[in-house]
């Protein structure tokens, strides 16, 4: 009876502190940064952004394999007028999967991250969907949903999503220079 109790209070003292874990992340935060997301998007989503003081681009090319069109890809930014500072940076290919990966900056810092991968069906479906929140370079949540058919495709999702936007960033930045 007594390891029986030990075993109980190890239980409920280990519940306690994942809780604790768990209340340490700043909720407030993370609902500020998903307003902030709306917002951008709402703003992406306009047809005339430059009369908001906001500028969109795209660059899109084809997905070579052996010197054959296997798919093709697209980026779509966000940024303000100058084009000096991006909002939100899209990368989108179409090579064996549909891929999403949308990147949302503020003050030049990536804050918040998605991964998605959409099957080509008519029905167009999600399949494997990441979001993580990022503060001074930290993941500070992070969630996953995937259908079991997601994993086929596991080197598509198997990046460091931080590193790869901010790559978009440094790339972003490098063209805007020399426009």
């Amino acid at each position: 009876m007594r390891h029986f109790l030990l075993f109980i209070a190890t239980i409920l003292l280990t519940i306690s502190s994942c809780n604790f874990v768990l209340a340490q992340v700043d909720t407030s935060s993370i609902s500020q940064t998903r307003n902030y997301v709306k917002y951008i998007d709402s703003i992406n989503k306009l047809d005339y952004v430059q009369d908001k003081g906001f500028m969109t681009s795209v660059a899109d090319g084809s997905i070579k394999t052996n010197g054959k069109v296997v798919g093709g890809f697209g980026i779509y930014t966000l940024s303000n007028s100058k084009g000096d500072t991006a909002f939100r940076i899209e990368y989108h290919d179409n090579l064996d999967i549909n891929i999403y990966k949308t990147y949302y900056f503020m003050f030049d810092k990536l804050i918040y991250a998605t991964l998605e991968l959409q099957n080509g069906s008519a029905n167009t479906k999600s399949i494997y969907l990441k979001e993580e929140f990022y503060n001074n370079g930290n993941i500070v949540w992070t969630t996953t949903n995937e259908e079991k058919t997601a994993h086929k495709y596991s080197e598509k999702t198997n990046i460091l999503l931080y590193k790869d936007g901010l790559n978009f960033l440094v790339d972003f930045k490098n063209e805007s220079k020399h426009h």
